[in-house]
Formats: structure tokens, sequence, C-alpha cells
């Protein structure tokens, strides 16, 4: 009796082991298809933050993210490993080449120089007209080629460059010297700050609901639930 016994005992646990495989299966095709079903733009929002990604055919995304002033837009692919979401952002045309910065070595400066170009990004044309923001004052800029120049220089300093009708530009410097700046700006954007995201951001999903998703942030360890605003993006 005990080989017979035996022979059961083995194949009960080959039977178990096979239908809890073809079950952790079953459940990855769920999920990956129920996150296919949650096509549509869900968001999230807490004090002076808003983010929000729209889930499209194909396992493509956009998102965009709104802090205070500033917006940062992004679009990818999405796919679901295991229990987690992966978002991969790529890289956006504007972004790639809105903005270039030279620091002329061979001058030695006890302050900063700043020489501007800036363009207008669908038209190619020059912008006549554009304001900086240092230290909390405002400056004005006119002509093609723009310069201006700070003494006093206490690192790091901020320079917000604004243009009526179109995205601005921040940039940050860190020691003196003469800069050569080219920038190219979007039209009809009215923020701030205009950036686009990068690489790859990861959350575990602890529930997928039918309008709802409760995301855990496996960067800083945060839940955030996600409510969906449209069913059809």
């Amino acid at each position: 009796m005990k080989p017979y016994h035996s022979y059961q005992r083995k194949l009960k646990n080959y039977v178990t082991s096979k239908v809890r495989n073809r079950f952790l299966i079953l459940v990855l095709i769920i999920k990956f298809n129920l996150m296919e079903a949650q096509q549509g733009k869900y968001c999230a929002e807490d004090f002076m933050w808003s983010k929000c990604y729209t889930f499209l055919s194909e396992n493509r995304f956009e998102s965009e993210e709104l802090m205070c002033v500033a917006m940062i837009v992004g679009k990818g692919h999405f796919e679901v490993r295991n229990d987690s979401l992966i978002l991969d952002y790529e890289p956006i045309e504007y972004f790639d080449h809105n903005f270039s910065m030279i620091k002329d070595e061979t001058k030695k400066c006890d302050n900063i120089q700043l020489e501007f170009e800036i363009i207008d990004f669908q038209s190619q044309a020059p912008i006549d007209t554009a304001k900086l923001s240092i230290f909390e004052e405002s400056y004005t800029l006119i002509g093609k080629n723009k310069e201006f120049t700070i003494d006093n220089f206490q690192s790091p300093i901020f320079i917000s460059v604004y243009v009526e009708n179109h995205s601005s530009q921040n940039i940050i410097l860190t020691e003196n010297g003469n800069y050569k700046i080219h920038l190219e700006l979007m039209d009809n954007v009215h923020r701030d700050s205009y950036d686009h995201a990068r690489g790859t951001e990861s959350y575990k999903m602890q529930h997928l609901g039918k309008d709802t998703l409760l995301l855990l942030n496996e960067n800083n360890w945060e839940y955030l639930k996600w409510i969906k605003t449209n069913k059809n993006p």
C-alpha cells in the first residue's frame, strides 16, 4: 500500500503545482487584460500638485504633471510585469533641442555675461522681446542679440526666461563666465516651466478596480489613489 500512497501523494503534488502555475499565469493575463481595459485618464492630486496618466491603445500612455506654475509632460509605453506597472518614457522632439548653452572659457569674468538668442520653435522666427526673472526682479530684453550682465554673483543663480504666449525656460548657473544661450520656445504654452519626463517609473499595483488604481510608488514608497476621470481618451 505504501508505494500506492506515495504515488498518490506525488500525483497530488504534481497536479497542485500545475494548477498553481496555471492560476498564476491566468492572474497575470487577467491583470494585463484588465490594464488594457482601463484605457482612459487617471488623475491624482495633492497640495499644489496633480498628475494625470492617459492610458491609450497598444500599451501607450501620456502624462501631465502640474506643480504650482510648472508643467511636465510625457509619453511612452507601459507594461505590466507581475504586479508592477512600468512606465517607460520616450523623447519628445521639442525638448530634444529647445535649449542649449555655451560658455566662452576664453573670457575671464568677475561677473556673469549673458547673450540670448530666442526663437519660436514652430516658425523658427526670432523673438524680439523677452523678460528675465532673477532674484524676484524682472528685466526686459529687446533685440535680436539680447545681452545681460549679472554682478555680485552668488551661486547658484536661478534665471527664468519669459515670453508672452510661449513656454518659458529656467536656467541654473553656478559660476561666473560669458554665456551664449540659445532657446526655442513653444507657442501657446502658458506655463512658467515646461519640460518633459524622462526615464522609467515603476508602481506596485495594490488594487485595480473599475475606475480606480491604487499604486505604490517604488521610488518614494508612497501610495497614490488614481481616479478615472474619463472613459474615452
